[in-house]
């Protein structure tokens, strides 16, 4: 009965206490909620960095892998002539072991077998029959190593290979093949004029090529 009568008594109030308390408790949660959504933002924004971050890593390793390769340009007394990838720092002697190595017969006394290749770079390895041997290893349009460019290594179109005869200016795969079919069918080149009896070799392409071919 006393209860009953402090109920009556308060309940006008007690309404208040409760309604007040129940405002308290959603406020908290409602406070509670809205940090953890901001926690939530906070960890996916950070995921996102990361995931940027290591996109950007691969990208550059992509970048540095393609910019560390090189290509050069095996030719002469080697078994496979050809141009071969490199990577940037590699020797001499590792693109000529790229070739399958030098023949027998060939000679190596005047090439850095330990210097560092160049992109675009051109590594002829001479017989020891052949003069002028120390100017094998060169760059175009220059002079590698010490080695002196004045002097220009000619092609002699008796013994020359497919690869070595495509060096010269305006001779293709196809017309190597014909000089090297002519040489078989017909003997040796007499002079370098023979060269003319070749089916697209007329005067204006053995112009071109007069001053860098010898039999």
């Amino acid at each position: 009965m006393k209860l009953l009568k402090i109920y009556n008594k308060y309940r006008y109030w007690l309404r208040y206490v409760i309604m007040g308390i129940a405002i308290v408790v959603l406020g908290i949660i409602y406070i509670f909620s809205r940090d953890f959504d901001k926690l939530n933002i906070n960890n996916n924004d950070i995921q996102n960095d990361v995931e940027e971050s290591t996109e950007f890593v691969t990208f550059s390793q992509t970048q540095t892998e393609e910019t560390s390769k090189i290509y050069v340009y095996v030719c002469g007394e080697v078994q496979n002539p050809g141009v071969y990838e490199c990577n940037n720092g590699d020797r001499v002697i590792d693109a000529i072991n790229l070739a399958g190595g030098a023949l027998e017969g060939s000679n190596l006394t005047n090439l850095n077998l330990a210097d560092k290749l160049s992109d675009g770079l051109k590594i002829y390895i001479p017989n020891i029959n052949e003069e002028g041997s120390e100017y094998s290893f060169s760059e175009e349009g220059g002079s590698s190593n010490g080695f002196s460019n004045e002097k220009t290594k000619k092609v002699n179109i008796n013994s020359a290979t497919k690869e070595e005869l495509m060096t010269l200016k305006g001779i293709g795969e196809s017309k190597a093949e014909a000089i090297i079919s002519y040489r078989k069918e017909k003997g040796a080149f007499k002079s370098i004029e023979d060269i003319k009896n070749i089916s697209g070799i007329k005067e204006q392409a053995f112009d071109k090529i007069k001053d860098f071919i010898c039999v």
